[in-house]
């Protein structure tokens, strides 16, 4: 079936029109070559990234979420840029040598620098285990005491990275991300957007230190932290002159998320958590219009649309060694639930509670979510559902939607 949950917007109902072009590619490509399998089939596409190292490259044919698929003989392809002539002062941004390491090792095309970002416990680590099956391309920050992974503000050395209050661990972490005052303002560093260049680069000197354990020689650097939700924009502008910049967002039911909370919408701890929910979604929802690329996993996804969600992934980061997830057992959904301390009954879990104890049937007064929730693809009732969102679309590549002609 066609994947909804991944769609910009809403499918469009088929008709006799049906068979004409996509209308993402009539903005996207200038010129189409004849029908393939009733798809229009861009002839030529308009790389993103440094206006100076733009070319044109030919391509596939469209894969089912919208992207064109990768030219075998291609080396750069949608959303992806050429290393500059140019690096700039290493004094001035250290990252440079990161990015001439990756040069050195033959590559033409700037390395990526991937950030997952999302509310606690929204599935980031269920990104993260699946990132962590393609050791061969992606590199990850490690805990040089255990040897796992470890979230980038928590590496040593990164204490005092930012002017602000660490705000993404300790207990009541969702409270401490997205609680607002009476005028609706975060804790002070929650939400950075364009911060001075002195705090840009700073925070450069000081992450090129700090974040070592990278191995430069592969094409994709991953780094996890929750709060990176409401950073992405800051982070975009530190790593804009280095790395091609590609986030990924979880995002999680508000019924679900907090389990450790009583499950009945009515009652107050939930009600403040479904509050906080939407102060930071709503956030981060502002400044999806600010990122190039991005890409959103509900958590949902996963046990919706395993093979889609993990599809999806990989053509995002353009990942070389796809479709492991077919075969290996690493990959599996129950082994990446397992590595992110989730089982497969969490899932819902809280939906299930709620409607055995009949307080959804009971307690409707709340209204007022309702409608605010369904801005982000959830029915607020209904947890185990997720519908394709009316105000963004899921994905985005080079500045345009992946998939609006779902």
């Amino acid at each position: 079936g066609t994947p909804t949950f991944l769609a910009g917007t809403s499918p469009a109902t088929p008709s006799s029109s049906s068979s004409s072009s996509p209308p993402w590619v009539k903005t996207v490509f200038d010129d189409l070559e004849d029908k393939h399998d009733g798809r229009a089939v861009p002839k030529r596409f308009l790389q993103a990234g440094n206006a100076k190292h733009r070319r044109l490259e030919d391509t596939g044919v469209e894969d089912w979420w919208g992207m064109p698929s990768r030219p075998e003989d291609a080396e750069v392809t949608w959303g992806e840029s050429y290393i500059p002539d140019y690096w700039g002062d290493v004094e001035e941004n250290p990252w440079i040598q990161a990015a001439q390491t990756f040069s050195k090792a033959g590559s033409r095309k700037r390395q990526k620098m991937v950030m997952l970002g999302g509310l606690p416990h929204s599935g980031i680590d269920i990104v993260e285990a699946f990132l962590a099956g393609h050791t061969d391309e992606v590199s990850w920050l490690r805990n040089t005491t255990s040897n796992g992974h470890i979230e980038g503000m928590n590496v040593p050395g990164m204490q005092g990275a930012l002017p602000y209050p660490y705000w993404g661990g300790g207990k009541q972490k969702l409270k401490r991300m997205c609680g607002q005052d009476h005028e609706r303002n975060f804790r002070p560093g929650i939400h950075l957007t364009a911060e001075e260049p002195q705090v840009v680069r700073h925070f450069r000197q000081q992450s090129f230190q700090a974040w070592n354990t990278f191995d430069h020689t592969k094409p994709i650097l991953v780094e996890k932290d929750p709060p990176n939700l409401l950073r992405m924009r800051f982070h975009q502008k530190v790593f804009a002159e280095t790395h091609d910049f590609f986030p990924i967002f979880t995002i999680m039911h508000p019924l679900e998320i907090g389990i450790q909370y009583h499950c009945d919408p009515s009652t107050k701890i939930r009600f403040q958590v479904t509050e906080n929910w939407l102060n930071c979604q709503r956030a981060w929802l502002e400044d999806l219009d600010h990122y190039d690329n991005y890409l959103v996993i509900p958590f949902e996804a996963w046990f919706i649309r395993f093979e889609d969600t993990a599809a999806t992934i990989e053509r995002y980061l353009n990942l070389k060694d796809r479709g492991r997830w077919k075969t290996s057992k690493t990959l599996s959904l129950p082994h990446l639930l397992g590595a992110a301390n989730f089982t497969t009954t969490t899932f819902g879990a809280c939906n299930r509670k709620a409607k055995k104890s009949g307080v959804f049937e009971q307690r409707l007064h709340i209204k007022a979510f309702i409608a605010a929730v369904e801005r982000f693809g959830y029915t607020l009732l209904e947890s185990t559902k997720f519908a394709a969102p009316s105000t963004f679309p899921m994905c985005k590549v080079g500045g345009r939607p992946c998939n609006e002609w779902l």
